[in-house]
């Protein structure tokens, strides 16, 4: 059962019509929407002090300033969350076939989407974590 998600891009308006899809297909507990990579390890890292359960679903851009997708990726590997039961999903502008190759076999994520996200990305999310 989903009953968080977390996104991660540094585009508001993305973030904001990203959840307004989100709460229209689905009723989650919480979708929690971050402006850049560190927001978001200080928002897993928060969850995880407290013993809380991390995000069912990690929907991340990959080209972001400062720090990237990748960055964030392997920032989680690092800090050995709790994240057995998450799901990574990159959602990027990001037309190079390489991310996506990137992205499925050297990160193993579950999914690469190309931006906007749609009904379909949700219902293959969805349907992936049953």
């Amino acid at each position: 059962m989903i009953k968080s998600i977390l996104l991660i891009d540094d585009s508001e308006p993305d973030n904001f019509l990203h959840s307004y899809l989100l709460k229209k297909v689905k009723e989650f507990e919480n979708i929690d929407s971050v402006l850049n990579v560190e927001e978001a390890i200080k928002f897993l890292d928060d969850l995880s002090a407290k013993k809380e359960e991390m995000p069912a679903i990690i929907l991340v851009d990959i080209n972001m300033p400062r720090l990237n997708g990748w960055d964030f990726l392997d920032l989680v590997k690092e800090k050995e969350y709790s994240i057995e039961n998450t799901r990574f999903y990159m959602l990027t502008t990001s037309l190079n076939p390489d991310d996506k190759e990137k992205a499925l076999n050297e990160y193993k994520l579950n999914g690469f989407f190309h931006k906007p996200l749609t009904y379909e990305h949700i219902e293959v999310m969805l349907e992936m974590s049953i």
